[in-house]
């Protein structure tokens, strides 16, 4: 059974949950970097029957999870690489290039150093797993205040704490 949109419908025309579709909406959640509701639309799955899913398949939930999780972590590795080893850009005069400059992000910096010092979001549990982040309230210092030494300084603590975290599971 389908809506007007096409999609089809949770309820007695349940979208069926079977190996083939369990392949493919965990295909298309790693494809969408883990946004389960987009990966939903692509298939025309209704949020109802996932979350139906994740109640009635613990283990279809916590491949998503992981899954979630993942991506999670390689965009938590992009915002360290961009805000601490920064990134290249070129530099043009009357339309030629002459050479490059490095740039950093400071709010990125300003980010994960409070998740280093252990500031976190609350993550609404309602269907067992990650759905909804919302952030904890926080003084957060303004990074345009500082002074290019004491971004610096910064970047290395960072930096630094950040290796240092890394060695340690090593």
């Amino acid at each position: 059974m389908a809506d007007d949109k096409g999609r089809r419908q949770l309820g007695s025309g349940l979208t069926k949950f079977n190996p083939s579709m369990r392949e493919k909406f965990l295909s298309r959640v790693e494809k969408n970097d883990g946004h389960v509701l987009q990966s939903c639309r692509d298939l025309g799955i209704t949020p109802q029957a996932y979350y139906a899913w994740r109640k009635k398949f613990p283990d279809f939930a916590n491949e998503v999870d992981i899954i979630r999780e993942l991506k999670l972590e390689q965009m938590e590795q992009e915002a360290y690489r961009r805000a601490v080893h920064g990134w290249n850009t070129p530099v043009y005069y009357q339309g030629v290039e002459v050479g490059e400059t490095k740039n950093y992000s400071d709010k990125l910096l300003t980010l994960l150093l409070g998740t280093r010092l252990g500031y976190k979001t609350n993550v609404d549990q309602r269907h067992g797993g990650i759905d909804e982040a919302k952030p904890i309230p926080i003084e957060v210092f303004d990074p345009g205040k500082l002074t290019q030494d004491e971004r610096d300084a910064l970047r290395n603590i960072v930096s630094k704490a950040c290796q240092s975290t890394d060695s340690d599971i090593d």
